[in-house]
């Protein structure tokens, strides 16, 4: 079964965007000195399946397929932040993600409740292109 997940719709659940700020320098032109703040509204497809036999469910898995990614950037335009606004810049990342690492992991902590399955938690590393979505 395949589900979709976006984290806008999640005030709980928190976006990760490690090394986020030496992307955008590098690729949108913006110093990341000047940048205040940034977030992040991720959309996860995952997929959820189990494996069985004639005596029962012999394995569950669930895993991420995709990721898509628009971020907000709050900054400056100039290092004089008394006399200068925040700028509000948006930005579509997903086209970007397509070439990361997507791995998945199952919360493993006691109070996890394992009859119910849902994204928790998405960390996107721009540094060394990974993905980790843990259920």
């Amino acid at each position: 079964m395949e589900f979709i997940t976006y984290t806008r719709d999640h005030n709980e659940m928190d976006v990760d965007l490690d090394y986020i700020r030496d992307y955008i320098q590098q690729a949108k032109g913006i110093d990341k000195k000047l940048i205040d703040s940034v977030y992040g509204n991720a959309v996860i497809k995952w997929q959820f399946e189990f494996e069985t036999r004639t005596w029962g469910v012999k394995n569950l898995s669930v895993y991420a397929t995709s990721i898509g990614l628009e971020v907000i950037v709050e900054h400056y335009a100039s290092d004089d932040w008394e006399n200068d606004d925040l700028i509000e810049t948006e930005f579509d990342l997903s086209e970007y993600l397509e070439d990361f690492a997507i791995e998945s992991e199952i919360d493993s902590r006691e109070d996890n409740n394992l009859d119910c399955f849902f994204v928790k938690d998405v960390e996107i590393d721009f540094k060394v292109k990974k993905i980790l979505v843990t259920f």
